[in-house]
């Protein structure tokens, strides 16, 4: 068996495992990454037994291994799919390394891995892990082509460490050279994730998706106010007779009520903000109401109707994408008034009394403000986990169980400003955000996932309602956002205010490294280039970088101890030359002689006679 003694084979293996799959674990789903997890220990236990037919048995056992991932990735093949594939074939091969052979084609897929996983993610994490990967490998690479052992010292590891770190100005260069570029040829199909709004809501909807700590996007800038924070992506404006509701399709509003809304005085504004969308692999688009995209994304829909985006293509990459302000007036025929009022035969006789009654020689904004009072001062909670009697009972919930999250109430106070006559429907997105302290950006989560409500008003337009908010704090049972609470027991635990700061400044290094690589783009490369043609020190050193890289390295060759002795030896004669005479073919002895009272001097020379005649 091929062994080498600078790190253990299989040691030095595991650990290019381990950061491969941590590489790949982002895109991978909780019981993707337990799969793999049992995997990792299956292969590692494997590598340690030695038996016959161990090659053969590993063959075999691949084919139920990719059925398996098969099957968690509901038969969709997909590049994650095909992605996956590559890290079980990892983990396979390292359950038999006995040949240099095998080693080989181990180091080949890890290097494989590296370059997968630069190109699919841009933050700092997936960066540093895929160099990472990068040096182990070139690392891997040389020590399986050593044809002797290499014993375990400061000159060799200085020497192979200086072999790995070559590919860094190599990876800078190409870097420069290649800026980041969006190529649209598809293949595969994306596999299905949780990120973004569902297509339907019914009660409940929300739980399943909702409560993950799964970034969605990076706002990059303070200035709002909370309460303006409503980013839209999905409008929901018909109920079903099962009593969900959908949103209706752009252009069936186009065709059936294209006459009934009419725009006048657009008008943009000296206001943009600009986002980091992740690579949801999905088309949506997060926007404030009143922006429209002004750059990043050039392939996008604009629902006039809903103030939605939607892109043409699924966003595979991160996107800086740049919105401006707009103002516009909107008028709402009658047709499409009618539209917006509309439900089914299936509502709930209780609720049309209840409506009846309560709007009552009431104006819509009065009633709309006894609405949002109604839940603020009656017993109604905020809960994730209320209790479902029957399926979309909306009757039920406001009558009886008066528990649920955002989706409830949102649905509810549609559905009785409906029965009163008045246009409205329910708006999905994002709302709120997690504040960054070391950086001026806000972050939005996948648990940030929120139902609002809008109402037409005819002289503002669409108003926004949120009922859900009108909860007291004294009525929420459980949230989603309690990730950091100050914990004080008595000293035995740490503050979790400390691992907040942590991880704020974490995500302000990720934001600060994102922000950097995605902008890098043929613009940027242009004007870089420009600013090295009038500094050509800077431009000499670019060129030559590779090159320099490679002598340090050949220097490196000659480093040891001996080597290091000498140079100082000479330093110290270079030193005294002219205070004490001291010459280059002075001894030792004849050099201390003329240099008196310096102990640290005569220490060095007695280091200097043992380490250069003595060994």
């Amino acid at each position: 068996m091929f062994k080498d003694k600078i790190i253990n084979t299989n040691s030095r293996c595991l650990i290019l495992t381990i950061l491969c799959i941590l590489s790949l674990q982002e895109e991978l789903v909780l019981i993707n990454k337990v799969f793999f997890l049992f995997l990792v220990f299956s292969s590692y236990f494997i590598n340690k037994i030695e038996f016959r037919f161990k090659g053969i048995l590993l063959a075999f056992s691949a084919l139920p291994i990719l059925y398996i991932e098969l099957v968690l990735e509901n038969f969709i093949f997909s590049k994650d799919y095909f992605i996956n594939i590559i890290g079980i074939l990892l983990i396979i091969r390292f359950a038999d390394l006995n040949t240099k052979s095998k080693l080989f084609s181990f180091s080949l897929i890890s290097l494989i891995i590296s370059v997968v996983s630069l190109i699919n993610s841009q933050d700092l994490l997936s960066s540093f892990l895929s160099i990472s990967i990068l040096i182990l490998t070139i690392f891997n690479f040389y020590l399986i082509n050593q044809k002797e052992l290499l014993d375990l010292k400061i000159k060799n590891l200085i020497k192979i460490l200086s072999i790995s770190f070559l590919i860094v100005p190599i990876i800078f260069i190409v870097y420069i050279i290649f800026p980041r570029t969006e190529v649209n040829l598809k293949i595969l199909n994306t596999s299905n994730n949780s990120l973004g709004i569902p297509d339907e809501i019914a009660l409940g909807s929300f739980q399943s998706f909702a409560n993950s700590s799964k970034k969605v996007f990076t706002l990059n800038t303070k200035k709002f106010d909370k309460n303006e924070l409503y980013f839209r992506v999905k409008v929901f404006d018909y109920l079903t007779p099962e009593k969900t509701w959908v949103a209706t399709n752009e252009n069936i509003l186009l065709r059936r009520y294209k006459d009934q809304l009419a725009i006048f005085d657009l008008n943009f504004e000296d206001d943009q903000y600009d986002i980091i969308l992740e690579n949801h692999n999905k088309k949506w688009i997060p926007s404030l109401k009143n922006y429209k995209v002004s750059k990043g994304l050039n392939t996008y829909n604009y629902s006039f109707f809903n103030q939605t985006h939607k892109n043409y293509i699924e966003i595979e990459k991160k996107q800086i994408i740049q919105f401006t302000k707009f103002n516009q007036k909107k008028v709402l025929g009658d047709e499409l008034k009618e539209f917006y009022t509309r439900l089914p035969n299936s509502i709930s006789n209780d609720l049309v009394k209840w409506v009846d009654k309560n709007k009552k020689d009431k104006t819509d904004n009065e009633y709309l403000n006894f609405l949002i009072n109604h839940f603020n001062k009656n017993d109604y909670y905020y809960n994730l986990s209320p209790e479902v009697t029957a399926v979309n009972d909306y009757s039920n919930f406001f009558f009886n169980t008066k528990e649920g999250y955002c989706e409830y109430y949102a649905g509810i106070f549609v559905i009785l400003t409906r029965l009163a006559n008045i246009p409205s429907r329910i708006v999905t997105g994002y709302y709120g955000g997690s504040t960054n302290d070391f950086g001026d950006f806000l972050e939005f989560y996948q648990s940030d996932a929120h139902a609002w409500v809008e109402v037409w008003d005819g002289n503002n337009g669409w108003i926004r309602f949120d009922p859900t908010i009108s909860i007291p704090p004294s009525r929420i049972k459980n949230t989603i956002n309690q990730n950091f609470e100050n914990i004080n027991s008595d000293g035995k635990f740490v503050s979790l205010n400390f691992l907040k700061t942590v991880k704020n400044y974490f995500t302000y290094l990720d934001y600060v490294w994102t922000t950097s690589f995605i902008k890098y783009d043929k613009k940027s490369r242009d004007e870089l280039i420009d600013k090295f043609s009038n500094d050509k020190l800077l431009l000499i050193l670019l060129i030559f970088l590779p090159f320099l890289s490679l002598q340090l390295f050949k220097i490196s060759k000659f480093l040891n101890k001996k080597y290091l002795i000498r140079i100082v030896f000479k330093l110290i004669i270079l030193t005294y030359s002219k205070t004490e005479k001291v010459f280059s073919s002075d001894t030792p002895d004849e050099a201390f002689q003329k240099i008196k009272n310096n102990k640290k001097i005569e220490k060095f020379f007695n280091l200097y006679k043992k380490t250069i005649y003595y060994r």
